[in-house]
């Protein structure tokens, strides 16, 4: 399927595109059923902060809303954890689409890129599970009134929605650096306009840790950082491989 891009026709992209999109949803679907066997696991791990606070909290209490919400909430953490499992090769099909004929000399360039966005991505995820949520969710149980009797109930699939999502996304924004070399490298964008844009950064940083976050300025802070510093890496990142 791949062809220099220099010979491929316009239909030829099209046959190109549909090919990764195929064995993309292909990868995605074995990898979610393969997750829905090791669901109940899987599920264990999630819920680890909810599971400490209850530890440690009486009035909180986990709880589902319908006698359906069980179902779904096993099919729900099967196609999320699918789609989890499914991000390595759903980045190599994005990267060999955008280069479509790979040089030897430039394969290199392509694993490194590939292995660094994985890595990258992973940090995001494991920062949103391991430090926001925990953090989040005890702020904002620490305002039930005190020797209150007053129950919280988490719902065990909202949960599970809210916690995905806001991994996912976050593991998502932790792509810049990529992004960045890749709009370098199309020439949209070169270090000296990174460094001239850094106080749009920062606005849009909070910005954007406001909307995806749960609301408490302590998440917010926790996520801007990290972002702000992969900005700065971008900004080097671009300089060091298109300086011009």
């Amino acid at each position: 399927m791949n062809k220099g891009s220099s010979e491929m026709t316009f239909w030829e992209h099209v046959d190109e595109l549909r090919f990764r999109i195929i064995t993309t949803l292909i990868v995605f679907t074995v990898c979610a059923i393969f997750s829905y066997i090791y669901v109940d696991q899987v599920l264990f791990i999630i819920r680890q902060p909810i599971i400490d606070l209850i530890n440690n909290n009486s009035n909180v209490k986990e709880a589902f809303k319908g006698v359906t919400d069980p179902f779904f909430l096993k099919i729900a953490t099967s196609l999320y954890s699918g789609f989890f499992l499914s991000i390595p090769f759903t980045l190599y099909s994005f990267l060999r689409f955008i280069f479509p004929a790979i040089q030897r000399g430039r394969f290199l360039f392509l694993s490194m890129t590939l292995m660094f966005s994985i890595i990258l991505f992973i940090i995001g995820v494991l920062l949103s599970y391991k430090i926001l949520f925990p953090i989040s969710i005890k702020f904002l149980v620490s305002f039930i009134p005190t020797n209150s009797d007053i129950p919280l109930f988490i719902f065990v699939n909202e949960y599970i929605s809210l916690i995905f999502s806001v991994t996912i996304l976050i593991g998502l924004v932790f792509q810049l650096p990529i992004i960045a070399l890749f709009l370098a490298k199309l020439g949209v964008i070169n270090y000296k306009v990174l460094s001239l844009g850094r106080k749009y950064a920062i606005l849009g940083t909070f910005v954007i840790a406001a909307i995806i976050t749960p609301p408490d300025i302590v998440s917010q802070l926790l996520l801007s950082i990290p972002i702000l510093i992969l900005y700065e890496i971008s900004i080097i990142v671009v300089r060091i491989f298109y300086n011009e």
